[in-house]
């Protein structure tokens, strides 16, 4: 039996995977998208809307949508990244924002 979500090889393609958590579509919904990328739902709306996101989205009438081969090339890279010999990766996939709020004691001000 060949489950291609236990699959460790970074050639391997997610594409398959992903057309079948989509039902077959081309497009994907964002709440299966944030699950594959493990990030909260509420987050990956807020990367959307900030235009950090690290996949392209598209419009279709008043819902947003990944194109599953976005998607795929992105995680193919990302194992890709994880599986190559040298780990320079100066930047995160999806930026790590603080939110403002009340100040840290101790801010180092001598």
């Amino acid at each position: 039996m060949d489950n291609p979500s236990c699959s460790a090889s970074p050639s391997h393609s997610s594409l398959k995977y992903i057309l079948e958590l989509s039902g077959g579509s081309l497009l994907v919904k964002v709440d299966v998208t944030a699950s594959l990328l493990g990030i909260p739902y509420q987050t990956a709306r807020n990367l959307i809307s900030r235009g950090a996101f690290p996949v392209r989205t598209v419009k279709v009438g008043m819902a947003r949508r990944v194109p599953a081969t976005a998607l795929a090339a992105f995680i193919d890279g990302q194992v890709e990244k994880d599986f190559s010999p040298s780990q320079d990766s100066s930047e995160p996939a999806i930026p790590a924002v603080r939110r403002p709020g009340r100040p840290r004691l101790g801010g180092g001000h001598d």
